[in-house]
């Protein structure tokens, strides 16, 4: 049978279609012949980067949309959602400095500090006030200028940090990951942070999140059942189980960066011995 791998094949009808990308791949892979990147930002199931020329690209799954583009794509899960294999350009037009992936949907940040949002939408992730999905990327409300911004891998919640220090937090809350204050009350526009620290990183993991104040000192809140919070005790062994405010982690040391992961944080002191709470398996 002639054709290679990418060759269309027949669906339903008769009509041609192109396979969907592999499942997995044993080996490094090039993404494009022919594009080039500045930046790169990974989701659950999906990819964005930056091209040298100011234009973003995405590819991965697309079943909410975070990809940025409503152009066709190929199928994947059997035919349930749309994915692409190849680089597509995110639609709108807008150069972005910084990108942020994750689960199922992605930020970005423009030259001027103005955040944009697309793709899964119905927890108030997208900032924009609507609790709906975009496959277009929608500008976050309220105004707020951002020198960094992260969507979590794992997470349903967006936050940004103010070139002031000030953070502010948007989307889904099960678990007070977004810090102000509540639980399960989530925030279809950006809400400030509990506490009057000023931070100059922030992550976000499933259920909790962490920070970095400017002095280095680290903060988390959210979920705790397995420690991630960094506090001396966990949820799950009768211990601390959740907070919704930023509570400082123990140790009394400074760190440079912080990661919040799954279940799990870790932190990075400037001595380069990293440190790690949480989930262990």
């Amino acid at each position: 049978m002639m054709g290679g791998p990418n060759a269309p094949v027949l669906v339903r009808g008769g009509r041609p279609q192109t396979p969907p990308p592999p499942e997995f791949y044993a080996a490094p892979t090039k993404v494009s012949d022919s594009l080039r990147f500045t930046s790169i930002a990974a989701g659950y199931h999906h990819t964005c980067a930056i091209e040298t020329g100011g234009d973003t690209y995405c590819w991965g799954s697309n079943e909410r949309g975070q990809l940025g583009s409503d152009a066709a794509m190929q199928t994947c899960a059997a035919g349930n959602f749309a994915c692409s294999g190849t680089p597509v350009r995110v639609e709108g037009g807008r150069r972005f400095v910084r990108l942020s992936a994750s689960l199922l949907h992605t930020c970005g940040l423009d030259a001027a500090g103005d955040a944009y949002c697309w793709g899964m939408g119905l927890g108030g992730q997208l900032g924009d006030g609507l609790r709906q999905s975009s496959s277009v990327p929608v500008a976050v409300a309220g105004g707020l200028k951002f020198a960094t911004l992260t969507a979590g891998i794992a997470s349903h919640s967006t936050c940004g940090i103010t070139p002031l220090g000030d953070a502010w937090c948007w989307g889904v809350n099960v678990g007070g990951e977004l810090g102000n204050g509540s639980k399960n009350q989530g925030a279809a526009t950006p809400a400030p942070l509990a506490t009057s620290t000023k931070l100059k990183a922030i992550s976000i993991g499933q259920q909790h999140a962490c920070a970095l104040d400017t002095a280095g000192n680290a903060l988390c809140w959210g979920q705790n059942w397995f420690g991630q919070l960094g506090v001396g005790s966990a949820g799950g062994s009768g211990g601390f189980m959740e907070s919704f405010t930023p509570v400082a982690v123990l140790g009394g040391l400074t760190f440079v960066d912080v990661v919040a992961g799954g279940m799990y944080s870790c932190r990075l002191p400037s001595t380069g011995a990293g440190q790690c709470c949480g989930a262990g398996f």
